[in-house]
């Protein structure tokens, strides 16, 4: 019996061994827990300066908007402005000869003209006319309305004047159309408009390159910017 008791007496002590730890195991176990604790501060320190730099970032982001809003801003004001000239130059003003000529001319190959227009005036320009469209110097090839119609067409959004649409045709150029609805403009009061509105320079402002008038359709063409939307530039 008493060696039974010997025996057990034994056993837990060895188990109590087993599960005591010298004053060094806990002082190591301390100390990886502070670089635990340290590595975890420095990583909330990178993610706070990240944090403050997004923040900068959106700051920067909504300025620019504001920035780009007011600008638009001016241009609709501007535009509304030569709409009013317009309008009160019509009936008083001779009529004025076009910019454009009715004769035929000979339709250049338009698989070998530059898409580069870096060089092309911003002015119209005498230019013949095919079928419906008529072209500013800022366009650099011509073809007639049913080339330009039969395009692969994706819309790119709708907004107070019309609908747009990205336009890319068999000859490689990619166009964008703006159809316009409710133009309540004779002709040569829409001729007016338009030239008016060509004239208009700035960074921010897409020359015409042709417009269509015509009683199913009023269409106004455009270079094609791979640069996002108006839509995207200022909601994201």
């Amino acid at each position: 019996m008493e060696k039974i008791i010997s025996n057990l007496e034994l056993t837990l002590t060895n188990e109590r061994k087993k599960h005591k730890r010298s004053l060094k195991e806990v002082l190591e176990e301390n100390e990886d827990l502070r670089k635990q604790v340290k590595s975890l501060q420095a990583i909330i320190f990178e993610k706070t300066k990240e944090i403050e730099a997004a923040r900068n970032k959106v700051s920067e982001l909504s300025k620019g908007i504001e920035e780009r809003e007011k600008l638009f801003s001016e241009i609709e004001v501007e535009i509304e402005d030569i709409i009013k000239q317009v309008n009160g130059n019509i009936g008083s003003d001779e009529e004025e000869s076009l910019p454009l000529d009715n004769g035929n001319a000979q339709e250049r190959d338009t698989s070998q003209v530059s898409e580069d227009s870096s060089s092309m005036p911003t002015q119209p320009a005498t230019i013949p006319v095919n079928k419906q469209l008529c072209f500013f110097a800022t366009e650099e090839v011509n073809y007639d309305l049913d080339y330009l119609l039969g395009g692969d067409a994706e819309p790119l959004g709708k907004g107070t004047f019309g609908t747009t649409f990205k336009v890319a045709l068999e000859s490689g150029l990619t166009r964008v159309v703006k159809r316009l609805r409710n133009v309540n403009l004779l002709e040569n009061e829409f001729h007016k408009l338009i030239t008016k509105i060509s004239e208009l320079e700035h960074e921010n402002i897409m020359p015409i390159k042709a417009y269509c008038f015509s009683n199913d359709e009023k269409l106004l063409v455009y270079d094609f910017m791979a640069t996002g939307s108006l839509s995207t530039a200022l909601h994201g």
